[in-house]
């Protein structure tokens, strides 16, 4: 039996992006679309007991949701067998559990702060991080996703992953009718080149070689089955990351390998797939292999090596630092999510908002009369937001203390309408505004302390 591709579906513009290279996807392959949507939202968004409200349930916004992405896949691949899933818990818990039945993971690609198609959403970086298949974080721009490039890049590391990278790269390419372009990135030491070697440059010819050998060593284990493709590759002395994001501008695209360590916890990426998954320009191809070598063994794109150790000096000398007004404003950036705690008459509750920074410096967010959310008007509320890397234990927090009020008069909603970068996750149906201006502001970072390790991501 074949397994399905399970795209992640929230109804975000990002997750649509995600059906669609997946329905394409699908087409090419001949196997089955999943479409998965979790959320814990209506324990924090459901009404107020005994309150009246005509808010929509969560359920009828999840079956929205899904019934959009199914129709959309239906549409631009109608011979393509879709089934869809409802589940009420965490996004990331439900992909990964989704991931045994699963041939691949497809997600759509979410920014936070100005600039919306950069930054990597938390959902789709924890899940590409942790999956145990192959994982697609869609992205770029529409000439990239719709595969009119005409090219599949392959970046060859040292990793184990590597291997299983190549051959899903390969099938890729098989698929599409297009080349792969393996690309491969070396460097020679400063300290291992004199003035005769830069002269002669047998030092890095060597280096360069020895590119070129492994590269042969990765397509050689893999190619017998995929002789019909055209492979390409391209050696370049420089940095991995640079290299591979500048070859991601002209592809359909980027397959690179990812090492799965069965002890270990937390985020397994390197800082060159870190780096893809946030900065590429077409869509990414995560493709694990598990290893139980040890921590010293070669990592990713012949970059990553100490990656882990690095890692654990990294967080082992963990210090606070207390953040400066103009650092939490800056954090908070325009928009993203965050928290607000408020008193009902039912207790204390902290209810998840999507916000944005409006131009009078106050912190709007958007909700429905009779929600937890909503009791916050005319009272003073905490509003906190955040960013923690688990995998080397560092981030920062921010701290709003302030009145929040509902937004009146219908130009200053529809301005905060106009600002807004998403519509509510927890649905739709959320027209009132509410505000809270700063009586206090305060954030702390948490990371290394000063005069250790610098890390390496």
């Amino acid at each position: 039996m074949e397994l399905p591709m399970v795209v992640g579906v929230d109804g975000s513009e990002g997750s649509l992006e995600a059906v669609d290279w997946a329905a394409a996807e699908a087409a090419r392959s001949g196997l089955p679309l999943r479409l998965v949507h979790a959320s814990l939202w209506e324990h924090y968004e459901a009404p107020l007991t005994g309150l009246d409200t005509d808010r929509p349930s969560e359920r009828i916004f999840a079956e929205n949701v899904v019934a959009t992405a199914e129709e959309r896949a239906h549409r631009l691949a109608p011979d393509v067998k879709v089934s869809t899933d409802i589940q009420a818990e965490d996004p990331v818990t439900a992909l990964l559990r989704a991931v045994p039945d699963a041939s691949v993971l497809i997600l759509g690609s979410r920014g936070r702060g100005p600039v919306k198609t950069m930054l990597l959403g938390s959902v789709s970086l924890a899940v590409a991080a942790r999956a145990r298949c192959p994982v697609v974080v869609v992205r770029g721009q529409e000439t990239n996703r719709g595969s009119a490039c005409r090219r599949v890049v392959l970046g060859v590391g040292n990793s184990t992953g590597s291997t299983a990278a190549a051959r899903f790269a390969l099938r890729e390419a098989r698929l599409r009718g297009c080349e792969l372009l393996a690309v491969r990135a070396w460097r020679c030491p400063a300290y291992e080149i004199t003035p005769c070697q830069m002269i002669g440059g047998d030092q890095t010819e060597a280096y360069r070689q020895e590119a070129d050998e492994y590269v042969d060593q990765i397509l050689g284990a893999v190619d017998a089955d995929h002789s019909d493709v055209v492979v390409q590759r391209k050696l370049v002395q420089g940095t991995a990351h640079q290299t591979l994001l500048e070859e991601t501008a002209s592809a359909d695209l980027l397959v690179v390998g990812a090492k799965r360590r069965h002890a270990a916890v937390g985020l397994q990426l390197g800082r060159v797939d870190h780096a893809m998954l946030h900065h590429a320009a077409c869509p990414v191809a995560v493709v694990p292999a598990t290893d139980r070598a040890a921590d010293g063994e070669a990592g990713e794109a012949g970059e990553d090596r100490g990656t882990v150790s690095a890692m654990t000096n990294l967080a082992s000398e963990p210090e606070f630092a207390m953040l400066s007004t103009a650092e939490c404003r800056a954090l908070l950036s325009t928009h993203g999510v965050g928290r607000v705690a408020v008193n009902t008459h039912n207790g204390p509750a902290v209810v998840p908002v999507n916000y944005v920074v409006a131009g009078d410096g106050s912190v709007a967010y958007r909700t429905a009369p009779g929600t937890a959310a909503a009791a916050a008007a005319e009272h003073e509320v905490v509003f906190e937001a955040d960013h923690v890397d688990d995998a080397v234990r560092q981030g920062w927090s921010v701290n709003v203390v302030g009145i929040a009020r509902a937004v009146t008069g219908d130009a200053a909603a529809r301005g905060l309408d106009q600002q807004a970068y998403t519509t509510p996750w927890a649905g739709d149906s959320r027209r009132l505004w509410l505000a809270i201006f700063p009586a206090r502001m305060t954030g702390r970072r948490i990371g290394p302390a000063r005069g250790g390790q610098p890390g390496s991501i």
